[in-house]
């Protein structure tokens, strides 16, 4: 039996290896192409499966064959939370309009889980752990130099840029807001592990992904890095100078924001970035007040339906389908990971959520703020940068719904891995 809290042997095999026991490369070459493969979303098969999924399914067989015949103690974390989320999901899928699209979707969410587990007990050996970080780090910087060669030569096909969403570039995601969060993430590990090692190659990977970044002309993944560098910004103050200049810097940061905000909403920003004549502008900052009306809509026809439904929700998937039933004037889904919880997955649900930012919230303040293990120490020389990520995320989760994004669990898994067996005893 698997635990989010305890150790346990699995199919009662032979005795439990040690946490320190080495993954062999037949176990480890799977996860390290499926973290590689991660934007690799397009194009889409049965059940909105993708082609990195085939990484998934075989690094996922591979790992559990090892497992058993190892006799592997394992850790599961984020279950009961997860749990709490697919039994919301499948109470209200059953009980709601569309059970069949609702019971896909909790098996999609039971996926997740088991790929965030498979990661979490590989990376118990540092070695492992430091060749995903790399397959992670090399993969994304070679995605975005793909994505800006694309643009360069005006293949719209490979860069992801369609009639609906302008010249806004969304690789192989589908979506650039989707893209846009990869790249976020992925220049957050870079900041955590600085790897690569060398400065000057460094730079060129920050450069490579916050250009593709810009290119998927987001206005939330610039929001999201925005709010990842502040935290960095805060914990690096905390630590060089202490609490006076921390509490001095944080009044600053927040004129500063407040200052911005005021800004945004007087001066006539949107008017100037659609007279530049620049596409990426006129279709990132020039359609911000489209994007919040739109957003604004969507919210309030989705309070709509809840207050129609009942209190266990109406099932994974059913916003967009019941919004164009009803003839709303924007039916699509939640963009909303909160509202998402509540409306489709009940009561239930949204405890499991709350449940879910405890756990990742928790884990990820003692990843940040506590010594870690010499080993895994030297893998993130700099670890607040994993709290701005998930700091990043938490505001994301309010403008699309992140924890679809099979990045976003594996960010989630490095963080538990190094919580479970980095952190110095």
């Amino acid at each position: 039996m698997i635990s989010s809290g305890t150790m346990a042997r699995p199919w009662g095999s032979r005795t439990a290896s040690p946490a320190s026991q080495a993954v062999p490369w037949l176990v480890l070459a799977p996860a390290l192409a499926a973290v590689a493969m991660l934007p690799f979303l397009q194009p889409t098969g049965p059940g909105n499966s993708s082609p990195v999924d085939v990484a998934f399914a075989l690094s996922i067989g591979v790992f559990v064959l090892w497992a058993g015949y190892t006799g592997q103690a394992l850790r599961m974390p984020f279950a009961l939370a997860v749990g709490l989320i697919m039994i919301g999901g499948a109470v209200g899928a059953l009980a709601g309009p569309l059970p069949s699209s609702g019971l896909l979707a909790i098996a999609q969410d039971f996926i997740l889980l088991v790929w965030c587990a498979v990661v979490v007990n590989i990376a118990r050996s540092t070695h492992a752990l430091h060749w995903l970080l790399r397959a992670w780090t090399w993969s994304a910087f070679g995605w975005a130099l793909l994505l800006l060669a694309a643009l360069a030569t005006g293949n719209n096909a490979l860069a992801g840029v369609t009639d609906r969403t302008g010249v806004r570039a969304s690789l192989t995601f589908g979506d650039p807001n989707y893209a846009a969060n990869y790249f976020f993430v992925a220049l957050m590990i870079v900041m955590a592990t600085r790897m690569p090692r060398r400065r000057s190659i460094r730079i060129v990977v920050y450069a490579a992904l916050l250009a593709a970044l810009a290119s998927t002309g987001s206005n939330g993944g610039i929001l999201a890095f925005s709010v990842g560098l502040a935290v960095i910004a805060v914990f690096y103050v905390a630590r060089r100078w202490g609490t006076v200049p921390l509490l001095a810097t944080l009044c600053v940061g927040g004129a500063i924001g407040l200052l911005g905000l005021v800004a945004a909403q007087n001066l006539p920003i949107e008017q100037w970035a659609n007279d530049t004549g620049q596409p990426l502008l006129r279709d990132s900052i020039g359609r911000s007040s489209q994007s919040a009306q739109e957003r604004a809509w969507l919210i309030t026809e989705t309070i709509g339906l809840y207050e129609q439904g009942a209190p266990w929700g109406l099932g994974p998937d059913s916003t967009k389908p019941l919004l164009q039933t009803q003839l709303a004037p924007y039916a699509y889904q939640t963009h909303d990971d909160y509202i998402e919880a509540i409306v489709e997955r009940g009561v239930i649900g949204a405890f499991g959520l709350m449940v879910l930012i405890g756990s990742v919230g928790t884990r990820t303040w003692a990843v940040a703020t506590k010594p870690l293990a010499p080993a895994f120490a030297q893998l993130f020389p700099s670890q607040s940068p994993l709290l701005a990520a998930v700091v990043g995320l938490a505001v994301s989760a309010s403008y699309y719904q992140i924890l679809h994004f099979r990045h976003v669990w594996t960010l989630f898994a490095v963080v538990a891995a190094v919580y479970v067996w980095g952190r110095k005893k």
